[in-house]
């Protein structure tokens, strides 16, 4: 569902803090690891993926400082919550486009 325009453009103040096209399937899939972290552990993220700076980063920049390894790489490849936010938007708008509600020809 994510397409070049999505790509294209994006929220943070520096490009270094944006999706890019080029990794998002291993972010989303970081993503989905947190998820089945949280469910079967209990093992709190919340603080590392809501963080928010003022350059509004929708990936994380630097590595976080966790013991565990497999959850600190999880970490860091996942998106934060701007970025999450900003990749389910665009899914959802573009499926209602492509369903018959004509919200943004750029969507198509």
């Amino acid at each position: 569902m994510l397409s070049e325009s999505f790509f294209a453009n994006h929220e943070s103040q520096d490009a270094h803090c944006a999706l890019k096209e080029y990794d998002i399937e291993r972010r989303v899939k970081a993503a989905y690891d947190l998820r089945s972290r949280y469910v079967h552990t209990g093992i709190s993220f919340g603080h590392w993926v809501g963080h928010v700076t003022q350059r509004v980063e929708e990936v994380h920049t630097g590595t976080p400082v966790i013991e565990d390894k497999e959850f600190k790489k999880i970490i860091s490849q996942s998106p934060t919550l701007i970025g999450l936010e900003r990749i389910m938007r665009f899914c959802l708008l573009r499926f209602m486009q492509a369903n018959g509600v004509n919200v943004d020809p750029i969507l198509a």
